[in-house]
């Protein structure tokens, strides 16, 4: 019941993906991969866990993840690749557990489905989705 990962998405078409686009596919992989592991922390190692990717983008992803809220983690270790006891955050799970009306099924349900096909495109527009939730989300809270 593994997810599948490659680097090129479909849409790209050969071409050199930017780093946003490596953005949301990895960070919607990552979520993917802990929204099937919840609530168990899973440690992860992202240039064997993940297939072919940019490990600096990769890295980068996970911090910025961590950094949100999004994801926690006991340890990461930038030299061997690895992040111990990774897990989402309530944030995290609360903003995955969303299901919008344009969707059939939770964010976090639409990343695992999309993530076991290999659909990249799927990946990102549902990452874009809940980044834009987030933010609504947050600017509830504040106002």
């Amino acid at each position: 019941m593994g997810l599948v990962w490659g680097i090129m998405d479909k849409n790209t078409k050969g071409r050199k993906m930017t780093n946003i686009e490596k953005f949301d596919l990895y960070a919607g992989k990552i979520l993917a991969t802990l929204y099937e592991e919840f609530p168990v922390r899973k440690n992860l190692r992202y240039l064997s866990d993940f297939g072919d990717v940019d490990g600096r983008i990769f890295a980068s992803t996970l911090e910025w993840l961590i950094d949100s809220d999004f994801i926690e983690c006991r340890n990461q270790t930038m030299d061997d690749d690895l992040v111990i006891g990774a897990r989402l955050t309530l944030k995290g799970l609360e903003l995955l557990k969303q299901k919008p009306k344009t969707l059939q099924k939770s964010f976090g349900e639409s990343l695992k489905e999309y993530a076991k096909k290999g659909i990249d495109a799927g990946i990102t527009t549902t990452v874009n989705d809940i980044l834009s939730s987030s933010f609504a989300f947050v600017s509830k809270l504040m106002g």
